[in-house]
């Protein structure tokens, strides 16, 4: 069975158990990783070698969803030449579906959402108590990052601290 940040039970019906009800409200979850993971389920049945993989947590933002898996497991949700992803993207109709694997670097985190784009660096920029992220992109690659404000607040939402790209 599929793992998820949500109970099997919830999985596998329309429905949502007053536990996982209590998730949604209490921000521990999102519809998206409900969503997802029932795609993952109705995808699972037509492909058993998807009955054992496993996602932590997806952020959706602009038409952007991001899906964080656990270390190692990034090849068995792809699948082949990327064929469960694009499934997967066609019944979330996601204009953009982006699987990473997670790491405690934000660094890593953060070039694994841009790529294809380069990144040249990313700078902590301290206010005070308060710090943020400053993520460096060449200017040639900002046509690979259609959407800025979507991948800063995506950044702010993964990593828990205010992000700003700057195309130099």
């Amino acid at each position: 069975m599929v793992k998820a940040p949500i109970c099997n039970v919830c999985l596998t019906s329309d429905m949502l158990c007053t536990g996982c009800e209590s998730k949604i409200k209490g921000g521990e979850i999102t519809e998206g990783d409900v969503s997802f993971g029932r795609a993952l389920v109705q995808l699972s049945e037509v492909h058993p070698v998807l009955d054992h993989v496993e996602f932590k947590k997806t952020i959706e933002r602009s038409g952007m969803f991001l899906v964080v898996v656990p270390r190692g497991t990034l090849k068995n949700l792809i699948g082949k030449n990327g064929i469960f992803i694009k499934e997967l993207s066609k019944m979330l109709k996601a204009v953009r579906l982006k699987v990473v694997e997670e790491t405690n670097n934000p660094r890593e985190m953060i070039e694994r959402i841009v790529y294809p784009a380069n990144l040249i660096g990313v700078n902590i920029a301290y206010n005070g108590k308060k710090q943020s992220y400053k993520v460096r992109i060449p200017r040639s690659e900002q046509i690979r990052i259609p959407n800025k404000k979507a991948y800063e607040s995506l950044f702010e939402k993964l990593l828990g601290v205010d992000s700003e790209i700057i195309f130099e």
